[in-house]
């Protein structure tokens, strides 16, 4: 399903945008980011290591796509406009791009919703999947 939101950008959603950057810069969530941002899996066991409970890094793992899961859920429920996410949280879609190409074992494995809001709001948004295509083709290399 395709949708536009039928209404412009508010200043409620640029207030949100810069709430949302500033609990980026938390600590502990730049020490996740960090960590998501040099995260390259190859495979799905290399997924697979990360989410095991005891793995040292399974709690950025959690902190960062749960982050990016709930700023989508925004968009998909219409309190954030899609085109001020596609702006601003490319970091959302290009930690997609990576976990994409193993998203069907992660479901089956972990959750059936994993990372659906992300996707959501891929698919059903044009700037939004405009922008995703550009991340998508550099995480595989295409560019």
């Amino acid at each position: 399903m395709m949708r536009r939101m039928n209404r412009h950008p508010q200043p409620s959603d640029a207030d949100l945008i810069l709430k949302l950057y500033d609990l980026r810069r938390e600590t502990v969530m730049r020490q996740a980011r960090a960590w998501f941002g040099n995260f390259a899996p190859k495979s799905f066991d290399e997924i697979k290591k990360v989410m095991a409970p005891e793995h040292p890094q399974n709690a950025f793992w959690r902190q960062v796509t749960s982050y990016w899961e709930m700023v989508a859920s925004f968009v998909n429920r219409e309190v954030l406009h899609p085109d001020l996410y596609a702006d601003n949280c490319g970091e959302a879609l290009f930690i997609f791009a990576k976990i994409e190409p193993f998203l069907p074992e992660v479901r089956a494995t972990y959750s059936a919703t994993a990372l659906r809001q992300t996707e959501r709001a891929i698919t059903e948004n044009p700037s939004v999947r405009e922008r995703y295509a550009m991340f998508r083709e550099r995480v595989q290399g295409k560019k």
